[in-house]
């Protein structure tokens, strides 16, 4: 991000509708595409939802795994727990380190807009919002 699209530390008005447009067209262009692939490519497709990563880890790796015919080995169980543990360490706050509380950073992006941002993104995202079937 350039830092011309700073003010204050926070985007601009309008760069927050390009970026968020340009966002949202994408994923849009992306779930438009996936309902018109053919029926044969179907089996090969699989949506997930980072939130559903976030509130059920294990469970949907493992539907991932099985997904993609790969066996679930311990090893991975061992990481998700560990990383599951890890969101009670210090460090958080570091924004190099790759530990998150994920589930807490889940639904932060509203807390931490203003009003007039929200409707901004609500209002370029609602085709993607639709599509995904969110309220």
């Amino acid at each position: 991000m350039r830092r011309s699209t700073l003010k204050n530390g926070k985007l601009r008005e309008k760069d927050i509708h390009r970026h968020t447009r340009r966002i949202c067209n994408r994923i849009h262009d992306n779930l438009t595409a996936i309902k018109h692939l053919p029926a044969d490519f179907i089996p090969y497709y699989k949506l997930v939802k980072f939130e559903d990563l976030v509130q059920d880890l294990e469970n949907v790796t493992r539907n991932l795994y099985r997904f993609a015919g790969i066996p679930f080995k311990k090893e991975v169980l061992d990481w998700i727990e560990m990383n599951e543990q890890a969101r009670n360490v210090s460090g958080q706050g570091d924004p190099y380190s790759t530990l998150r509380n994920s589930s807490a950073v889940l639904n932060n992006w509203k807390w931490e807009r203003s009003k007039d941002d929200l409707k901004i993104i609500e209002s370029h995202c609602a085709p993607v919002i639709d599509l995904l079937g969110y309220d």
